[in-house]
């Protein structure tokens, strides 16, 4: 690397980086953060080098670092993948994402101790698939979406619940057990709030899970 201010060449020192890259490892993970992180473009991040650290970086170069660093790390991605898979649950989404002006999805699978995100150009079924495969006895946490009715058990979150009880509550034609309904089970998911608020032990949790359980099952 040249610096901008002496002119001297130096080596980079490429401890736990990639050995192949022109720059050490400090850069690679700065570049790295930058991009998938704070979400800056090339320009911004090759000037945000060249002003405040004097390294001058093309955008060629941060690419092909990107594309080295994934390909060092994608047996690490894919152990995170496989630990999510043995997850007893998994919260499930999905959202739009444009890399380059074409439309994209982000898929997230979360199993609170491990998050794991799917860069696809797809939002079909075929992407849990690839993902999943036969591993659909999981507990699937996710929204009323169709693909995710491959899983064979399923938990509709609570956003989605509540939205559409009350959407039924507020119909012209409601019955009264509809109104009903939504606001025992509102009342229900708020007592469950304000218990967590709380933070209580572990064995008060299981206490309270098995009694809004019962709660839940009576309701329905």
């Amino acid at each position: 690397i040249k610096c901008l201010t002496c002119g001297k060449i130096t080596k980079p020192q490429s401890l736990h980086g990639n050995s192949k890259s022109p720059f050490g490892k400090v850069i690679q993970t700065l570049a790295a953060y930058l991009g998938s992180v704070c979400g800056a473009t090339k320009r911004p991040t090759e000037n945000l080098f060249r002003d405040f650290f004097a390294v001058e970086i093309s955008d060629t170069s941060l690419i092909n670092s990107e594309i080295r660093n994934s390909k060092e790390l994608i047996d690490e991605y894919n152990n995170y993948l496989e630990l999510v898979k043995q997850s007893q649950f998994s919260h499930k989404d999905e959202t739009t994402y444009r890399v380059g002006g074409k439309l994209c999805w982000i898929w997230v699978y979360d199993s609170i101790k491990y998050v794991f995100y799917r860069l696809a150009d797809s939002r079909k079924k075929q992407v849990l698939i690839d993902d999943f495969g036969l591993n659909q006895n999981q507990i699937s946490i996710n929204d009323c979406y169709s693909s995710y009715n491959m899983f064979k058990n399923r938990q509709i979150c609570w956003a989605h619940i509540l939205r559409e009880c009350k959407f039924h509550s507020e119909k012209e034609n409601v019955t009264n057990e509809e109104k009903k309904f939504y606001l025992e089970i509102l009342r229900l998911y708020k007592q469950t709030l304000s218990f967590l608020d709380k933070d209580p032990p572990l064995l008060e949790r299981e206490k309270a899970r098995a009694d809004f359980e019962n709660q839940l099952c009576n309701l329905m």
